[in-house]
């Protein structure tokens, strides 16, 4: 093999690992912007639902439904802060309304009692110390 030849090889492969290198890098890009895309999503989805939900909890007739469907909407946050689709001042925040929430209404504790075998065991746990202890319920 002559020298030209392994010049041009050894420029080859430069190429290629170069080309590599730029290719992962569009890849990571890409990933970083459908992930910004689902958070975006998901805070949309959960803010528009909790505008649907609250202005109903005031409402007698279908409060308990609506009390409910609130605490299948914190489960679902839970679950998608789980999966990583939740920035964390996002998560931090909807924790914190939730917290709000369930203080400004303690019936939810009733509901609760009775709804909570319907939630798997990391949701309750987790409702249980980080929503309930903490604003002195249980």
């Amino acid at each position: 093999m002559d020298v030209v030849s392994i010049v041009i090889g050894g420029a080859s492969l430069a190429l290629a690992i170069w080309s590599l290198v730029l290719s992962k890098k569009g890849i990571k890009k890409s990933d970083e912007n459908a992930k910004k895309q689902i958070q975006s999503q998901a805070f949309s989805d959960f803010s528009s639902r909790y505008l649907e939900i609250s202005k109903n909890l005031q409402n007698a007739t279908v409060k308990k439904w609506y009390q409910q469907r609130y605490l299948d909407l914190c489960r679902d946050e839970f679950v998608s802060n789980k999966q990583g689709n939740l920035p964390k001042e996002v998560w931090d925040m909807f924790v914190e309304r939730m917290r709000l929430t369930v203080k400004q209404d303690t019936s939810f504790l009733t509901i609760w009692k009775n709804y909570a075998q319907t939630f798997n065991q990391d949701f309750v746990t987790f409702f249980d110390n980080e929503v309930f202890r903490k604003i002195g319920l249980i």
